[in-house]
């Protein structure tokens, strides 16, 4: 059976806003197999969601097969959006929520918290103080709560925030030192035949993902870097050796002569034989 401890703002007029936010409650979830949440057309106001204990089952928009969000996994509902998930595991589950609405839909705009998405971070002491003390003020209404509770819900949404930012950050970070691999391995490699899926899949990548961080490193693409790495290394064969074009072809990577040479007409300006009448040593 579902447990809740809930404290309420006791108003839904949104000229007692404070700074630009009505909280209209926010409450500690206890849940058991089975207990969950369906509301096709969702609230009337934002909700976030903070998976405690255990996880929690979502299924959003019209989607049939539901993600999981473990514990320290947060959740953002817009007003309208479908609010569907449930728990169906052994243990009891906790979760906390806070409903609020805001006077201008632009405060969350700017910020990284995707809606109907599962932001996995890690379990935050930080994040349950925040929301404890959200409920603590809201239930006592001491002088002054609803300006303390706001700004506790803006901290609890920069903390989230931060943490969401910080989990981009570091993924971003790895990833890039493992373009900068691939980019090192071009070097050492460019004669071989690689795939883009092959560097993509060496960094634990989407091909898409991949390539979109390897042109910001590079401004070009991967398969365009390695090219110009190619006839960098055809251009000093041309120059120092006597080698046939077709094996100055094959030396570099290309099976296909005639490939090469408009491949190279295309990047120098001259084909192979006229650079190597103007180069040679």
């Amino acid at each position: 059976k579902l447990m809740r401890i809930s404290g309420y703002w006791n108003s839904m007029d949104l000229s007692t806003a404070e700074n630009g936010i009505l909280i209209h409650s926010c409450g500690h979830n206890y849940l058991t197999n089975t207990d969950g949440i369906n509301r096709p057309h969702g609230r009337e106001n934002y909700l976030l969601l903070y998976m405690h204990k255990e996880y929690e089952l979502f299924l959003f928009g019209q989607e049939r097969t539901p993600q999981k969000a473990p514990a320290g996994s947060v959740v953002l509902y817009r007003p309208g959006d479908r609010q569907c998930h449930y728990y169906d595991g052994g243990r009891t589950a906790e979760n906390y929520y806070v409903h609020f609405s805001l006077t201008d839909a632009a405060l969350l705009e700017s910020l990284p918290i995707v809606p109907c998405c599962i932001h996995d971070l890690e379990p935050s002491r930080q994040v349950v103080e925040h929301f404890e003390t959200i409920i603590r003020e809201l239930q006592r209404k001491a002088p002054h709560y609803r300006k303390v509770a706001t700004a506790r819900l803006i901290e609890l949404l920069c903390s989230v925030c931060r943490k969401i930012e910080g989990k981009h950050h570091a993924g971003q970070t790895t990833a890039i030192k493992s373009v900068s691999q691939i980019i090192n391995l071009i070097h050492e490699q460019y004669f071989l035949e690689t795939t883009l899926d092959d560097y993509a899949q060496a960094c634990n990548l989407s091909k898409y993902h991949f390539s979109h961080l390897f042109k910001q490193a590079t401004g070009t693409s991967p398969i365009a870097y390695r090219n110009q790495i190619r006839i960098q290394h055809a251009q000093e064969l041309l120059e120092e050796s006597d080698m046939p074009i077709a094996d100055v072809a094959a030396a570099v990577g290309y099976e296909n002569p005639a490939y090469f040479c408009d491949l190279f007409r295309r990047i120098i300006g001259s084909s192979p034989r006229q650079y190597k009448q103007q180069h040679s040593r």
